[in-house]
């Protein structure tokens, strides 16, 4: 089989899989377990490869904000490299404010999230990964 022949069949059609399936190879520990998820079997942590926790509160937005944020990379500033602050509104679970302390190393992080519930889970998902040293949890509704 030809070079072309297999791009053609086999890779093509399918970018947005192959995607998926490296970005979550890069980032996940538990890429299978990520990428088997229908609903059927439980998906509650992303166990990433530095060694960093996060828990889910909703499996549904769970995998919906990982995709956006780390496979599709829709937060992802071309150019921007010297970035010292960095704020997210409507923190959630805290996976954009994880994408901004992974990518800009020297950024602070500022993160409101305005429900309880929402606000205990980011807190104790960074307390437990030891990151508030840059990411700072803000209870608060704007």
């Amino acid at each position: 089989m030809k070079i072309q022949d297999f791009y053609s069949h086999y890779v093509a059609w399918r970018p947005n899989y192959y995607r998926r399936l490296y970005k979550s190879w890069f980032y996940l520990k538990n890429w299978k377990e990520f990428l088997s998820a229908d609903g059927k079997s439980p998906f509650k942590t992303f166990l990433f490869r530095n060694g960093i926790c996060f828990d889910l509160l909703d499996e549904t937005t769970g995998l919906q904000v990982f995709d956006e944020i780390f496979i599709h990379e829709v937060y992802d500033f071309a150019g921007a490299k010297n970035i010292c602050c960095v704020i997210d509104l409507g923190a959630n679970m805290g996976l954009f404010s994880l994408y901004a302390y992974m990518k800009w190393k020297n950024a602070s992080i500022f993160s409101v999230e305005a429900s309880p519930l929402t606000f205990s889970l980011f807190s104790r998902n960074l307390t437990e990964n030891h990151l508030e040293d840059r990411i700072h949890p803000l209870n608060i509704a704007l």
